[in-house]
């Protein structure tokens, strides 16, 4: 070999050296960045001799990226669900009946009785009066609560389809990028970091994998096997209602459904798009929100039906101690019933109106009813039984299974979303762990760094000596 290849030699690997620690030190420096991939230099050996950088690698483990996305959007789901089962609970009240509907419903059984024994004590009828209006103040609130949930998941969903068609927008672009800069043979290490961080937000609304394409580019598809990126982006369409009607639904298009390049899709448990936070978000707006409201209206239906069983005074159409407005209960008109019922309109806080409590509401012959209501309240009978549930039940009774019910499914769901966000965090540091920056790692090779740092300086010092001795014969 000449002194000048010598040089050449030695002073190619002094470049790929210093490039090397430059990489050294931005991956140390980035150590605690959040999915940020360890970046590593592949050599090729010159043919004019010596070394050159091939290109900067960013690293990669498709099965642990794999895993990781599709644990993502698991985890995504389950923490929706639960949000959503959670809020609906708290919303029942505890499953003890210490509070919320059951609560209330227990104090009006208590205030009537004591009504009964002293019913010419105005203060116990106005005790009465107050205990219905709490009853009626639970049924509103938790009607409303259920409205503004169903109409927060469908905000949400709106959210999400923006989300989804920014970041595949965003990733087609990043692959446009990727594929010029390896034209020009320059690093894109940065960006393909940039196009993961897109990819790993879409996995938090739908289930996706990532497929390799030429020059760099990636494609992607929900696991399902909808089409998402392939050379050009998909779009997806939703139409936020703002607010979600009582008894909406996609199927008379009185709220949106989800859409595919224009095309309607199904994002239902068995559909394409399955799985994810947008799948969740659906199923709060469409089953979940809606049979809660079903089951809440039912149980109003309930209470003013008993009500009005134990009024004798009361004429066709009209309401008792809690009514639907002024009118009596309307089978016909339960959806709602829940967030429009009220204490009977006639009670106006007069003395005369008060006597309506013990007498009745109605212009029949008069009579004390408080014993009668308090009957109607602790009877044993089936209500229900025409949603499939035949068990006789106290009205106490029915509206506890309802939040005991509605508390163990959102028992279920903590259950289940611990177990898969578990099983999320784990493919997360699995991840991290195969393409991170191990600092330790790093350190030993800097080390190897400096020592062929200075070989390869040794041969410049020494090729540099040979040629001043040739200069000085």
């Amino acid at each position: 070999m000449s002194i000048s290849g010598a040089f050449a030699n030695a002073r190619s690997g002094l470049a790929l050296n210093a490039r090397a620690a430059e990489l050294v030190g931005s991956n140390i420096a980035n150590a605690l960045t959040p999915n940020h991939a360890r970046q590593e230099i592949v050599a090729t050996s010159l043919s004019t001799g010596g070394v050159g950088i091939d290109k900067i690698a960013r690293a990669s483990d498709p099965v642990a990226m794999a895993t990781r996305l599709s644990t993502q959007a698991e985890a995504s789901e389950a923490t929706t669900m639960l949000e959503g089962h959670q809020q609906i609970a708290d919303l029942a009240g505890s499953d003890d009946g210490s509070t919320g509907l059951a609560a209330s419903i227990n104090q009006l059984g208590i205030s009537i009785s004591q009504a009964a024994i002293g019913n010419q004590d105005q203060s116990a009828l106005q005790s009465v009066v107050f205990a219905a209006q709490d009853v009626v103040a639970n049924f509103n609130d938790m009607a409303t609560g259920l409205r503004a949930l169903r109409d927060s998941s469908d905000a949400s969903i709106a959210d999400r389809v923006d989300s989804l068609n920014a970041g595949l927008q965003a990733i087609d672009a990043l692959n446009v990028e990727i594929v010029s800069a390896n034209a020009r043979l320059q690093d894109t290490a940065a960006l393909e970091e940039q196009r993961e961080a897109y990819v790993l937000e879409i996995s938090e609304h739908l289930p996706v994998s990532v497929v390799s394409r030429q020059n760099g580019q990636i494609a992607l598809f929900s696991t399902h096997g909808a089409m998402l990126l392939d050379g050009a982006p998909a779009t997806f369409g939703f139409a936020a209602s703002g607010v979600v009607g009582d008894g909406a639904s996609i199927n008379d298009g009185t709220v949106s459904g989800l859409t595919l390049n224009d095309l309607p899709v199904d994002e239902g448990a068995t559909g394409l798009l399955a799985g994810g936070g947008l799948a969740a978000d659906f199923a709060m707006r469409d089953e979940v929100v809606p049979q809660a409201q079903n089951a809440l209206d039912e149980l109003a239906g309930v209470v003013l039906q008993r009500l009005e069983s134990a009024d004798d005074t009361l004429n066709a159409g009209q309401g008792g101690l809690i009514s639907d407005g002024p009118a009596d209960y309307d089978p016909a008109s339960a959806q709602g019933l829940a967030a429009r019922m009220s204490v009977n309109p006639a009670l106006d806080g007069s003395v005369a109106s008060l006597a309506m409590v013990r007498d009745g509401f109605g212009s029949g012959e008069n009579g004390n009813v408080l014993n009668a209501l308090t009957a109607a309240l602790t009877r044993q009978d089936s209500d229900l039984s025409a949603t499939g549930d035949v068990s006789s039940r106290d009205l106490i009774g029915h509206i506890s299974q309802m939040a005991t019910g509605l508390n163990q499914i959102a028992f279920r769901a903590e259950q289940s979303n611990a177990e898969v966000s578990a099983r999320a965090l784990s493919a997360e540091t699995a991840h991290a762990q195969s393409v991170g920056v191990d600092s330790d790692q790093q350190l030993q090779l800097l080390l190897e760094i400096e020592n062929a740092y200075a070989a390869n300086a040794r041969v410049v010092a020494t090729a540099d000596a040979m040629m001043q001795k040739l200069l000085e014969l």
